[in-house]
């Protein structure tokens, strides 16, 4: 997973010099997607909401006084205004199909930023490049091999992701 996110670190701010950004899935359209999902059996979901993201930010600030790796995340997740993670690994084979067919219709006018494979395991990253490449907004990553979906809903600076990327 580390080579993805090296890759995801060294693409970004190439793709973002490059693509221009049309439609995508919006964030309620995600929101409700994910709360849908949530009553299944055997699907997790974490939501950390505006509140939860400025106090997880307000600890980060404290714990990176002595820390420059936590000063670096700080900077990046600084426009970050909420947080979705939701796993279905544990769902039933129709149920996660359903889910990933479900996703793929949604993103489906989404601008794809990135696609990784590694092996048997494929990151789909979409997000939303700002239009000086600076920041993206509103990633969204899926790995259907993995059952895993993270929502990052906001803006991250795309120097930040690279530096922190590179430094693994």
């Amino acid at each position: 997973m580390k080579k993805l996110l090296l890759i995801l670190g060294l693409m970004v701010p190439m793709l973002a010099a490059a693509a221009t950004f049309g439609n995508r899935a919006s964030k309620n359209r995600i929101g409700s997607f994910i709360a849908d999902c949530r009553h299944y059996e055997g699907a997790e979901v974490v939501h950390l909401g505006t509140f939860a993201t400025k106090v997880g930010k307000g600890v980060l600030k404290v714990a990176s006084i002595d820390d420059p790796e936590a000063r670096e995340m700080l900077k990046m997740i600084k426009g970050v205004k909420s947080l979705y993670v939701f796993n279905y690994e544990d769902c039933s084979k129709g149920i996660k199909e359903k889910v990933n067919k479900r996703l793929e219709k949604m993103l489906e006018g989404s601008e794809m930023l990135l696609e990784a494979k590694d092996g048997d395991d494929n990151m789909k990253i979409y997000g939303v490049v700002d239009e000086d490449g600076e920041k993206v907004s509103d990633f969204i990553l899926h790995t259907p091999s993995e059952c895993a979906v993270i929502c990052i809903l906001g803006s991250i600076s795309t120097e930040a992701i690279a530096k922190i990327a590179l430094d693994d």
